[in-house]
């Protein structure tokens, strides 16, 4: 169930700061999910650390479901089973549920409180939770992300290092300001042709695809069979045209686009899609280079990576094509272009997500070559 609750971080990022955070309670449990197997039915007891809310010791223990858990945890502590109730120590959420329980990692820490017994969590979560109250407040909010730098070079929790960090870099600065007026700071350095952030940011997407272009230009001309370089100079003559016609995809980061054709959402957030041979980025990588020159910045080290690699397998791929087209076929230049431009086989990925090794397993489809 909590996988689900993990995605409202990748996906539901239109809000900004409220709507972000609300994962950070998952980015915890995605944290240890990595390392751990997550308890379900029929796989036996999952351990946790319990303590009682005016008291510091805690205690160890093991359960299958949540009312083994509540009766075992108030034996323990001495506490009544009438009325008790388990929250998270870190920000005082009541687990009430069974879906709840199969979610949570091994060796969290609960809190067991008894009846009228409240608890609103531990430093950590309390910071988190005035964080999320003060969005409005300027001073406030610099005050309360100044103490959350603090508590992040002072913690030795990982799982909360990440969450803490995850959060510092979400935070908007100017995210909703679009207009060189607006934001003069997010323009610094660049040239005044530029108006509006979505048309800087559109013209970085099309930077890399003419970049793609290019490399793929340079392999055909530096190829030495006459008939071979004339076959794919004739498929480089369809697929600029192509390109020209959708505009180098400027739209992929553009947020002002459709949704269909851009990569982040209308707020100007980016999800990191994880490595080529996953489906999703378990560490949850996303940035808003809308929100500053900072986040712009680094998001020139995000990449546009080729699952089935541009250098490696597709120029190849199309050499040999061009070399044994059957007669009376056409190089199917189509294919290709999908393969080297388009999201049919490009994903955005963060800088520590792109794998540099060579990608095994992915290959160009033969029976789409010609056409």
């Amino acid at each position: 169930m909590c996988y689900a609750a993990v995605n409202l971080l990748s996906v539901s990022l239109e809000g900004r700061v409220l709507t972000v955070t609300s994962g950070l309670r998952c980015a915890f449990l995605a944290q240890s999910w990595k390392r751990r197997p997550v308890c379900q039915k029929g796989m036996g007891s999952k351990p946790f650390k319990i303590r009682a809310a005016n008291d510091t010791q805690k205690y160890g223990v093991a359960a299958q479901d949540l009312n083994d858990l509540i009766a075992k945890g108030c034996n323990q502590l001495k506490i009544p089973i009438k009325g008790c109730r388990i929250c998270l120590q870190q920000d005082g959420t009541i687990i009430n549920s069974r879906e709840f329980f199969q979610a949570l990692p091994p060796l969290s820490v609960l809190i067991f409180l008894r009846k009228g017994e409240k608890w609103t969590g531990d430093d950590f979560g309390k910071m988190i939770k005035s964080l999320l109250e003060a969005p409005d407040n300027p001073v406030r909010k610099q005050q309360l992300v100044h103490s959350l730098e603090s508590m992040v070079a002072k913690e030795t929790s990982p799982e909360k290092i990440h969450a803490l960090n995850l959060y510092l870099q979400s935070l908007p600065e100017n995210v909703d300001a679009e207009t060189r007026e607006e934001d003069p700071d997010w323009f610094e350095g660049l040239e005044k042709r530029y108006k509006t952030k979505s048309d800087v940011m559109a013209s970085g997407a099309q930077s890399r695809i003419r970049g793609y272009y290019s490399k793929t230009k340079d392999f055909v001309a530096n190829l030495e069979d006459p008939i071979t370089k004339k076959i794919l100079n004739n498929a480089l003559e369809n697929i600029r045209p192509h390109l020209k016609k959708n505009s180098y995809h400027a739209d992929y980061f553009r947020r002002t686009a459709k949704p269909k054709k851009r990569l982040c959402t209308q707020a100007g957030w980016f999800v990191c899609h994880g490595p080529y041979n996953t489906k999703t980025c378990q560490d949850k990588h996303m940035i808003n280079p809308y929100s500053s020159r900072q986040r712009r910045t680094a998001f020139s080290t995000w990449n546009l990576d080729h699952r089935v690699e541009k250098s490696r397998t597709i120029l190849p791929s199309m050499q040999q094509a061009a070399q044994s087209c059957p007669k009376g076929k056409q190089l199917n230049w189509e294919y290709f272009y999908e393969l080297l431009f388009t999201t049919d086989n490009l994903k955005l990925v963060e800088v520590s997500c792109h794998k540099k090794e060579a990608h095994k397993g992915y290959d160009c489809d033969e029976r789409k070559f010609y056409k």
